[in-house]
C-alpha cells in the first residue's frame, strides 16, 4: 500500500474520487492508504497529493546533487515507482540495493524508452525526504565486549 496524506474533512468515497473532487493537501491532513494500482490506474486523482513508501532501490543515477531513482514496491516487489530527488551535500548516497524510505509529491506518470527501445510508464514521484534503512549485515563484525557469564539458576 502507498501512504497518501488527504484532508481530514474532504476524503471522497473510491467512486468519487476523480481529478475534480481530490482536493490540495492543507495542513490538517489525515493519512489514508491506496495500492500501487490504483495509484498508476488512475493518476490525476492523485496528482499532487504526497506519498510515503518504502522500497527498494533497482537503479540510482546521480549528477551532482540530483538523483533519480527507480524503486521495486514493495522492497520484495516488481513494481517500480520513479524518483527524483535533490540530496543535500551531506547525505550519503543512494545505492542500488538499498533499502529506502521516500515521502513526496505524486507527479502523475513518467515515460521513458527502455534499453530495447520500448516505452515503460511508472508512476513518478518527486521526493522531498529519501532516508536510507541501515540494514543488518550478517558479514558485520562487532566490537569485541566482555563475556558474561550466563547463570539462569542463580
Amino acid at each position: 500500500m502507498v501512504k497518501a496524506e488527504r484532508t481530514k474533512d474532504n476524503v471522497p468515497t473510491p467512486a468519487e474520487r476523480t481529478k475534480d473532487s481530490v482536493p490540495t493537501p492543507s495542513n490538517s491532513q489525515l493519512a489514508s492508504y491506496w495500492t500501487y494500482d490504483q495509484v498508476a490506474r488512475t493518476p490525476d486523482a492523485y496528482a499532487g497529493w504526497t506519498l510515503s513508501f518504502s522500497g527498494k532501490v533497482v537503479q540510482a543515477i546521480q549528477d551532482g546533487r540530483d538523483t533519480v531513482l527507480r524503486i521495486a514496491f514493495p522492497p520484495n516487489g516488481r513494481d517500480i515507482i520513479w524518483v527524483e530527488y535533490r540530496a543535500s551535500p551531506s547525505e550519503p548516497r543512494i545505492l542500488e540495493g538499498d533499502i529506502v524510505d521516500v515521502r513526496g509529491q505524486f507527479a502523475g506518470i513518467k515515460s521513458y524508452k527502455a534499453v530495447g527501445g520500448n516505452t515503460i510508464q511508472i508512476p513518478h514521484v518527486i521526493a522531498c525526504e529519501v532516508h536510507t534503512r541501515i540494514p543488518d549485515p550478517p558479514n558485520m563484525v562487532r566490537v569485541p565486549q566482555q563475556i558474561v557469564p550466563c547463570n539462569p539458576g542463580s
